[in-house]
């Protein structure tokens, strides 16, 4: 049995820079804690493969493999992090940030119109600030298996669930008809009432309550 696209899968999966093979995402906790990752008790992630849970390249990797074998894949930029662009290296006053109370140093990590930013150079009023992803530009490689394949569609609810409010609610699961006990904001019900039927057709119906 080899996975594809549809597919609910647990994986453990390891992350590196391939210049360097520095880690830098893991799931397993023990190489996490000898890394100094900062994480709370990850363990194998659950992803639906072609949902965009993942970055690209990776994501295409977890099809076509078979449970229980272990994998290794470099992964280019631009299915990765992204490439650096130069757009994205900005002049900031240094007042603007002075508004803020913060006073610029070198390689400080700012939020400047809610976008996350490292500032590169304090020159005189300005800074150079770099608001291209930490990873951009590297190619990345995954070590990975898949441990199982879902079929119980009860867990797969619940794994998307847990993706799409950052929390596992209380599921009731009766024939094609599933109850989710929790207070969900509004919008979040109607994509999830849509969403969740083509994810897992035998789920037809979504109910919430408080």
């Amino acid at each position: 049995m080899t996975t594809k696209k549809g597919d609910f899968i647990q994986v453990n999966y390891t992350a590196k820079i391939k210049e360097s093979g520095k880690v830098f995402d893991t799931t397993d906790n023990a190489l996490a804690q000898k890394e100094n990752l900062h994480q709370h008790n990850q363990g194998p992630i659950t992803i639906c493969i072609g949902e965009h849970q993942v970055i690209e390249g990776f994501e295409k990797a977890l099809e076509g493999k078979e449970v229980k074998k272990e994998y290794t894949v470099s992964i280019e930029p631009g299915k990765a992090f992204g490439r650096k662009s130069a757009k994205l290296v900005q002049l900031i006053p240094t007042s603007k940030l002075r508004e803020q109370k913060v006073t610029p140093q070198r390689g400080m990590q700012i939020i400047v119109d809610d976008n996350i930013g490292v500032i590169r150079v304090v020159s005189g009023g300005r800074v150079m600030v770099d608001f291209n992803h930490p990873l951009a530009g590297k190619e990345i490689t995954y070590t990975f298996t898949i441990e199982r394949v879902l079929e119980d569609n009860k867990e797969k609810l619940k794994s998307i669930l847990k993706i799409a409010l950052g929390k596992e609610p209380d599921i009731e699961l009766e024939g094609q008809k599933a109850t989710v006990k929790d207070e969900i904001p509004s919008q979040h019900q109607k994509f999830l009432k849509k969403k969740i039927p083509t994810l897992i057709p035998a789920i037809n119906e979504l109910e919430f309550k408080k």
